[in-house]
């Protein structure tokens, strides 16, 4: 499974995002609402409270844009309604399984993003499909 697949990759694939972000999580759809699946190294080492990354996909927020659309987003984590640690900005990307989204890579950054940053979190989910 596509699940599967991440976890295997999950160091190769951390290593290559966090090159470009200070921290990154794999979300997972179910049930209609974003679960944690896998964050990097350094996340995972501390204890956060997974609950504050899960967003209904039917509900107004920027997940759901980009479950409808499968197109990525970048903008102000205040957006989400809630504040992480010291992270100001994300980048959400789609994981598809054919037309349909299954999950989510997210970025997370201190700065400002780029269109780089984009770009890898797209390569990185296209490996994945």
């Amino acid at each position: 499974t596509i699940w599967d697949y991440i976890s295997e990759r999950h160091e190769e694939y951390s290593f290559e995002a966090k090159k470009q972000f200070n921290a990154y999580i794999v979300l997972k759809i179910e049930q209609n609402k974003t679960k944690v699946f896998k964050m990097d190294a350094e996340l995972a080492k501390e204890t956060i409270d997974t609950s504050v990354f899960e967003f209904d996909v039917n509900k107004e927020n920027p997940f759901k844009k980009v479950f409808e659309s499968g197109y990525s987003e970048s903008f102000s984590i205040s957006q989400l309604g809630f504040q992480f640690k010291d992270y100001k900005y994300a980048c959400i990307t789609a994981l598809k399984r054919g037309d349909g989204v299954v999950g989510f890579l997210l970025g997370l950054k201190q700065s400002n993003l780029s269109e780089a940053d984009q770009s890898l979190l797209e390569d990185l989910s296209k490996e994945s499909a």
